[in-house]
């Protein structure tokens, strides 16, 4: 069991990673496409639809990995109901921007921007096409079918950046980005609808108003709380794209981000526990869930340290090199997201949903959105922009995490202590950041270009990294070898 869940995690993360470099690619092209003016306008559109999206899902997707493996004879009509759900949830969004939520929205931002407002009508379709594409991944791991999850999360991607960046490409304006959007999402979304229509084969396709009833009933909760998470994460943008001007909302909201490869890891290791660790706690085995989701902790640990360490450090050369020397000032906010990273090792959110509090978790999320915002909102007045990051970073370390591994502690086990391998976190930590000595070699090397650095220190601290990693006993260096080599071999032969 432990190497299946090992084997489909990587299928699904390689897939996700996949999807995720093609979104870097797509904002590396358009910020050199574009404006500073223009890109924050595209931006600040796709805010608008990322903000609430959790609560336009309303849960249902994540419902799916709930219903369908307790209702086999019918997963069809369970399909029906939820996708049904999610056209009625994206229909809304379009009739809300159609009667004038475009000019409500775009009235909020901290300089008067008239191209946001027609954006934002432009852009109003986009929810309808894309919100019942998002059931895939959980209809699909449920029939274990992660294979074509991985296919299509990537052919998807590509697709869309060709049609977005195409677009944008010959018109150069940020309302040809957003065509591109919309368009793309109404390509993938019948290839979607197929791949869900054949793994849920079983049944009559009739959804049910019973049926419905129960979904929705069951995923509002997942939704809300989902709604609260994403509020809090995407705040301090909403601060900024308030409280600044369109152009200095590009320059924080490109190095705002998280990097791609821990989001992959983390969203891929919770798809395929999730449904496993539930079925646990449901038997009364809770002792094995935790111990599942203290092991994944572990695991992510070994490779999200070491990465929060070089990224932090070389934080000015990544955003140079990926997004050009205008872009140089997002290296302080993408710090202080690097620094979040070993919070993401494990989702604690899982923890309720398993335990069946997804009521809890959302007041969770609320408490910490009123501090993040009270911190936020002070610390902007004394540092500007990069202090709404820090204001998301400190909600997080000082009250959300605190809080939400207490009640895990208190729920799955004798103390906070049996939660998390914490000892081992804490080697892990300390062996990541002993390494970073090389990075005092970077005035010797200032003259390069930048990549050239990024290069050179890539090398250098992951080499260091992972003999200390292999001295310590913490990972096996031959071991590692001995597998890509195999893996190799197997796909040759």
């Amino acid at each position: 069991m432990a190497r299946s869940r090992t084997f489909k995690t990587g299928v699904l993360a390689f897939g996700t990673a996949l999807t995720s470099l093609v979104g870097l690619i797509s904002t590396m092209v358009l910020v050199r496409l574009l404006s500073k003016q223009d890109y924050g306008t595209f931006t600040q559109t796709l805010l608008a639809y990322t903000v609430v999206s959790p609560l336009l899902m309303a849960g249902l997707p994540t419902g799916l990995l709930y219903f369908l493996p307790r209702q086999p004879q019918r997963t069809r009509g369970v399909l029906m109901e939820n996708l049904l759900g999610l056209a009625a949830l994206g229909a809304g969004f379009l009739v809300f921007m159609l009667l004038g939520g475009n000019t409500v929205l775009a009235a909020r931002t901290g300089e008067p921007n008239p191209a946001l407002e027609r954006t934002l009508l432009v852009f109003a379709p986009y929810a309808l096409l894309v919100l019942p594409a998002t059931a895939l991944t959980s209809a699909l791991m449920t029939m274990d079918r992660y294979r074509q999850v991985a296919v299509y999360s990537c052919v998807s991607r590509f697709a869309m950046l060709g049609i977005a960046v195409g677009a944008c490409a010959i018109w150069r304006t940020p309302i040809a980005a957003v065509w591109g959007q919309v368009i793309g999402a109404a390509v993938i979304l019948p290839a979607a609808l197929r791949l869900m229509w054949r793994a849920c084969h079983v049944g009559s396709w009739r959804p049910t108003w019973a049926g419905f009833k129960e979904q929705f009933v069951y995923s509002l909760p997942v939704g809300l709380t989902r709604g609260f998470g994403m509020f809090r994460v995407q705040l301090d943008r909403l601060l900024i794209a308030g409280m600044y001007s369109a152009e200095q909302y590009a320059v924080y909201a490109t190095g705002a981000v998280e990097l791609p490869l821990v989001g992959v890891l983390t969203s891929s290791v919770s798809s395929v526990l999730l449904p496993e660790t539930t079925r646990l706690n449901e038997e009364g085995r809770a002792a094995e869930a935790v111990d599942i989701w203290r092991r994944a902790g572990e695991k992510s640990a070994l490779l999200v340290f070491p990465i929060t360490v070089f990224f932090y450090f070389m934080a000015p050369e990544v955003m140079t090199v990926l997004f050009s020397a205008d872009y140089a000032e997002s290296a302080a906010p993408f710090r202080v997201y690097t620094l979040q990273l070993p919070l993401r090792i494990i989702n604690i959110s899982n923890m309720f949903f398993t335990a069946g509090r997804t009521g809890l978790v959302m007041w969770i999320h609320l408490l910490t959105l009123v501090v993040n915002a009270a911190m936020s909102l002070v610390l902007i007045r004394v540092m500007g922009p990069v202090g709404a990051a820090w204001g998301s970073f400190l909600s997080l370390t000082l009250c959300m995490f605190p809080i939400a591994l207490w009640w895990i502690g208190r729920h799955y086990g004798p103390g906070l202590r049996d939660i998390l391998p914490f000892r081992r976190l804490a080697i892990i930590a300390a062996v990541s950041l002993a390494p970073a000595i090389v990075f005092l070699l970077r005035p010797w090397v200032a003259s390069w270009p930048d990549y050239a650095r990024l290069a050179v220190m890539a090398a250098l601290y992951g080499t260091a990294a992972l003999l200390l990693l292999d001295r310590s006993g913490l990972v096996s260096a031959k071991t590692l070898w001995s597998d890509v080599r195999r893996h190799i071999s197997a796909r040759v032969g």
